[in-house]
């Protein structure tokens, strides 16, 4: 079991309940997922873990239509973000502590920090028309617009992307439960909250993610 071992390694899957503000007005709650691994270093009560986690998060931001041709007699042709799409990767730092033990079970307080870095990212959006003075005749309702809004969404690692509008951080803390089920493997759940601390955000405006993760994976000491 990995208390045999100072140093260990970690593979989980992850499930997300995300808590998105946008420009500190709208708050909307969406489900996540992902996975990934982590490397650590424990003594007999402390401990420290590295890892890197890939998430993909969705969310609906501010409504604000551009407007992108038209005039005041025949109407305005516009269109609006509805929906912003990512996939990241995250780098979390932990500091883990034993408090109690049960049995075989042990519990594990973690705390610790994360930077969070888009990767890949798009804007999906939707067409508006708003009626001009002028009588229409036919369907008056808003075509297919084939142009799309003047934003575009590139993650960090896409042609056109940056770390600007692609980068945030966490504070992080939360429990683990650990069971060893061989002589060097341990099953693990962990339940956390991550904290935005950081007032950028992923989205065209301002956007705070926070988010409640339940981790599940298998641990194998060194």
């Amino acid at each position: 079991a990995p208390k045999q071992s100072r140093f260990y390694v970690a593979t989980f899957a992850t499930l997300d309940h995300n808590r998105v503000k946008v420009n500190n007005i709208t708050s909307q709650t969406t489900p996540g997922y992902g996975g990934g691994l982590a490397a650590g270093y424990r003594s007999e009560k402390w401990g420290v873990e590295a890892g890197l986690v890939y998430t993909h998060k969705t969310f609906q931001p501010r409504k604000e239509v551009e407007i992108l041709s038209g005039d005041i007699n025949k109407g305005y042709y516009g269109a609006f973000i509805q929906e912003v799409d990512a996939d990241m990767v995250s780098v979390p730092v932990k500091v883990t502590r034993k408090i109690a033990r049960m049995g075989k079970l042990t519990a594990h307080a973690v705390a610790g920090l994360t930077a969070n870095v888009v990767t890949e990212k798009s804007y999906r959006s939707k067409s508006v028309f708003y009626p001009g003075f002028s009588p229409q005749t036919g369907n008056s309702n808003a075509p297919t617009l084939k142009s799309k809004t003047a934003k575009e969404g590139n993650g960090a690692l896409e042609k056109g992307g940056s770390l600007d509008g692609n980068t945030y951080a966490t504070a992080n803390a939360g429990l683990r439960l650990e069971h060893p089920i061989g002589k060097r493997y341990s099953a693990f759940v962990e339940a956390g909250y991550h904290q935005a601390i950081t007032k950028q955000g992923i989205g065209p405006k301002p956007s705070q993610i926070s988010t409640l993760a339940l981790q599940a994976g298998v641990m194998a000491g060194l």
